[in-house]
């Protein structure tokens, strides 16, 4: 901790011993809400959506937009909420993102993009309750909802 100085008028004085108590506690208050605010910091850029896989909505964008026909920006806007229902907590899926669930294991499979892209596969041959497969929905443009 830097050294504080004070020098007063007259020195060795009650005020004196008083205003370099009073220099040395602000400089460890702001030193602790230094550390305290680089902590909270640390923890706030380590945190991560508690449900969402990146390596399933990086493996959708390939397979339904850069191999696909599907609009880029469309699914850049809805990213989690292709799976995941708009404005609930991440737990909660919609249809198509309950079949994946139990397709894939977040935390398996989240390194095994070819089990990804099969477990794509699959849903996009299953009914959606809409009534057409999930694929023919997603070739027509239309997202998970």
């Amino acid at each position: 901790m830097p050294r504080v100085v004070c020098q007063s008028a007259f020195p060795d004085t009650t005020f004196d011993r008083f205003l370099v108590g009073v220099l040395k506690h602000e400089h460890q208050q702001a030193d602790h809400n230094r550390r305290g605010h680089d902590f909270s910091s640390l923890v706030a850029l380590s945190a991560r959506p508690a449900f969402a896989v990146k390596q399933f909505y990086d493996q959708f964008k390939e397979v339904y937009v850069n191999e696909g026909d599907l609009d880029q920006g469309m699914v850049a806007k809805a990213k989690c909420n292709i799976c995941h229902v708009k404005g609930e907590k991440k737990k909660v899926k919609n249809e198509y993102g309950k079949l994946l669930d139990d397709l894939l294991d977040r935390k398996k499979d989240a390194k095994n993009p070819e089990k990804i892209r099969e477990a794509l596969a699959k849903v996009a041959d299953m009914k959606s309750p809409s009534g057409e497969t999930w694929g023919e929905m997603i070739k027509a443009g239309k997202l998970p909802e």
